[in-house]
């Protein structure tokens, strides 16, 4: 598959673009290298950012919250979700009964 995303026309069409590049990636012997990927830095490499060997702050987000903890949470969302629908409905059947008269 090629993909060719805000391509010219000159000196071709993108779609012969793409199938000569399917030619020619087709026609190169296999295990044929394109490219080779960087090595890391290793001065970002070091054990001091591994997420094992930081310690919390209070900057840090909480931990997820038990399940008795989340219960009233999910609960008032649902409850605050159901009276934000019930308004919109009446908005619009108000808004509706408006334009029939």
């Amino acid at each position: 598959m090629a993909v060719l995303l805000h391509g010219t026309r000159q000196p071709i069409a993108p779609w012969e673009q793409a199938a000569h590049l399917l030619d020619y990636g087709f026609s190169t012997p296999a295990g044929t290298q394109v490219g080779s990927l960087i090595e890391p830095d290793p001065a970002l490499a070091s054990g001091k950012d591994k997420p094992a060997n930081r310690q919390p702050d209070a900057s840090q987000a909480a931990g997820l919250m038990s399940d008795a903890e989340a219960l009233p949470v999910r609960v008032g969302v649902a409850v605050l979700g159901a009276v934000v629908v019930f308004g919109l409905i009446l908005v619009a059947r108000s808004m509706n009964s408006r334009a029939q008269h």
